[in-house]
């Protein structure tokens, strides 16, 4: 386990290996890394990052939309990312699912999964930047102006 922020990495892996579908969310974003590995004649595995959605039902609602051509999702295994974007490299997340993706033969695999993971750091740094300037976020103490 990742004393960091509790996360089992070994456990994290192991559901990299075999889920079908795996969503890891980015509550302060409020966005997600979506991962189907699912495919079929003309339906590649999907790597995409969204946004969060408000249940389960309507997740598995909209990789129905998604990918019409495929069974609908038996499970669905979400985990939150509580931490930094690039935690997923440093910790050898992107390596797993880059694995995966490679054990599937995704074409394009590291390409696609290198456009998410930027889209991700975009993301999460203008994020940083609203939170600097104060917009969509509130202050727990604000500088007296009468000076």
């Amino acid at each position: 386990m990742n004393e960091e922020f509790g996360i089992n990495l070994e456990e994290l892996g192991d559901s990299i290996k075999t889920s079908d579908i795996m969503s890891l969310y980015f509550p302060i974003m409020r966005k997600v890394l979506l991962m189907d590995f699912r495919s079929a004649e003309n339906d590649s595995p999907l790597i995409k990052v969204l946004s969060m959605v408000s249940s389960v039902e309507e997740r598995m609602q909209s990789i129905q939309l998604m990918r019409p051509n495929l069974p609908m999702p038996e499970n669905l295994i979400l985990i939150p990312w509580p931490k930094s974007v690039e935690s997923l490299n440093r910790l050898g997340i992107t390596d797993k699912i880059s694995d995966r993706l490679n054990e599937i033969k995704f074409p394009n695999y590291a390409e696609k999964l290198l456009e998410a993971i930027q889209e991700l750091k975009s993301l999460e740094e203008r994020e940083k930047q609203l939170a600097i300037i104060g917009k969509n976020y509130q202050t727990l103490w604000q500088r007296d102006n009468k000076s």
